[in-house]
């Protein structure tokens, strides 16, 4: 009996702890906000480019991702990845979004960015236009007013092709300077 009340206080104590520390994203509320706070972070992250290279820019071999929200014909955000070892890219992938929803974080200034009518496509290592499994997708960004704090993490049903995953943990990024008007 007493074995028996023993094993049961390790099996609790040891889902608490796992629970304790599961992944933060795990207990994170993502609600509508207004249509004027949407707008004001869509305008806050107009025209923006933010790039991660894992090990580094000049590693070979290296991992590349860019997010852009530039507004084009074809898409309102992007994310662009490639794999490449020295000067050669051995795969290259982009997801868009034509548009997205803004969601946000009921406890935290973390906003949800819901990718709506994705295309998806492969330039290397062969060619194809939607071949990346992708039903939904969201971009989450953290502190998107704070050019030093600002992290992205990505959320999505699929496996999606490397390298994407090397930010599904809250990744700085390095904010493109590509326009300054």
């Amino acid at each position: 009996m007493r074995t028996g009340l023993k094993l049961l206080c390790y099996v609790i104590i040891g889902v608490t702890i796992v629970a304790c520390n599961s992944d933060d994203n795990a207990t994170e509320v993502f609600e509508p906000t207004s249509a004027e706070n949407a707008d004001r972070i869509k305008l806050l992250m107009n025209n923006r480019s933010f790039r991660q290279f894992s090990p580094g820019v000049d590693a070979s071999p290296r991992k590349g991702v860019v997010i852009s929200f530039f507004s084009r014909e074809d898409s309102k955000l992007s994310l662009w990845a490639q794999f490449a070892e020295g000067n050669v890219a051995i795969s290259e992938w982009e997801i868009k979004a034509t548009a997205y929803e803004v969601l946000k974080n009921r406890d935290s200034e973390i906003y949800k960015f819901e990718f709506k009518g994705i295309t998806t496509e492969q330039m290397l290592p062969n060619k194809c236009a939607d071949c990346i499994p992708v039903d939904t997708i969201s971009l989450l960004v953290q502190n998107p007013s704070d050019a030093e704090q600002i992290r992205f993490r990505i959320e999505t049903n699929a496996d999606l092709p490397s390298p994407y995953p090397i930010f599904t943990s809250w990744t700085k990024f390095s904010e493109d300077l590509i326009l300054s008007n």
